[in-house]
């Protein structure tokens, strides 16, 4: 599937993982635990994990709706993710196709940063797409549970299911800053209009 935006083709690229001896289907998004996520199924399988976005299958929302798999969706805080896009991908610019896609200038202040997020297709990039996104076929909500990333709890019921699932490691900390004193002003109205079905869908306060 191909999409356009300020005159670039864009193919979708989704980050839902089968995991096959446990019949479940996560359903991932860039900057929302993906790499952690990844991580721990392959340590599940006794799999090499020093690659895993390479090595680890990927399915559309299409085939997580007709494999009859367990869907869990793993979902973050919009306000921390939107921090954590904008410090790794423009501050830090670590391996980042953002620039090719849209208006990003690298070390761009955050508010700047997020103007040009506002006019983002979620088709153009899995780390700057709302979160609902790949969670949805055909108007079809999948997750049987949602697991909030940033509550250790949520994962725990991961591995009630799948015991043989290990913690969910930390992968890919590169010092974001606290998000919290970023969001206020104009910043804080365009990370909620960006984001807004995913604070309500998944609860989150704004």
């Amino acid at each position: 599937m191909i999409r356009w935006e300020r005159g670039v083709p864009h193919r979708v690229r989704w980050n839902n993982v089968p995991y096959a001896p446990g019949r479940a289907a996560f359903l991932l998004n860039g900057k929302c635990g993906n790499t952690s996520v990844k991580t721990a199924l392959l340590q599940a399988q006794n799999l090499p994990e020093d690659r895993p976005h390479r090595v680890t299958d990927v399915w559309s929302p299409a085939q997580v709706a007709a494999s009859g798999y367990r869907a869990i969706g793993v979902v973050r805080n919009p306000y921390a993710r939107a921090v954590s896009i904008w410090h790794t991908k423009i501050v830090l610019q670590g391996s980042s196709t953002l620039f090719r896609k849209a208006a990003f200038v690298p070390e761009m202040p955050f508010l700047d940063f997020l103007r040009v997020l506002a006019r983002m297709d979620d088709k153009a990039d899995t780390h700057t797409r709302a979160q609902w996104f790949t969670m949805y076929h055909r108007r079809r909500f999948l997750p049987d549970l949602v697991v909030k990333i940033e509550e250790p709890k949520g994962w725990d019921q991961v591995r009630a299911w799948m015991p043989e699932i290990p913690a969910l490691p930390h992968r890919n900390i590169r010092g974001t800053p606290d998000w919290q004193p970023l969001i206020e002003g104009e910043a804080g109205d365009l990370i909620r209009r960006r984001y807004a079905r995913d604070f309500e869908l998944f609860g989150y306060p704004t």
